[in-house]
């Protein structure tokens, strides 16, 4: 908080990175079998992958997956299930992608 009591807002980029550091987390906390991507400025930041679903995202490369580019392009949560065919593993899935943004300025998704 700040000295008139006001708590700090956290930045896309901060939040992006507090993402990263939970994801390997998430799949415990969550009911299912999930896996998480973290995305910054369009590169993967943090992966965590399921149990039965390895995406071979990788920290370091550029995003690969349509659900996230749309999500990304768009600034809105795109959901779908991906197919076999247009899959970027090979493997058909459900996907879900969350924009974090910096006011009108997307920053990344998980």
């Amino acid at each position: 908080m700040s000295e008139t009591g006001e708590k700090r807002r956290r930045t896309a980029g901060e939040i992006l990175d507090m993402f990263a550091e939970v994801a390997p987390y998430l799949n415990d906390a969550i009911a299912g079998d999930i896996s998480v991507s973290v995305i910054k400025d369009g590169v993967y930041i943090a992966y965590a992958p399921a149990d039965s679903l390895d995406l071979g995202n990788k920290v370091g490369e550029p995003v690969k997956g349509a659900i996230s580019k749309e999500c990304l392009a768009t600034g809105k949560v795109v959901s779908g299930i991906v197919s076999k065919e247009k899959s970027a593993c090979g493997v058909p899935y459900a996907a879900c992608a969350l924009p974090i943004k910096d006011g009108d300025k997307v920053a990344g998704c998980v």
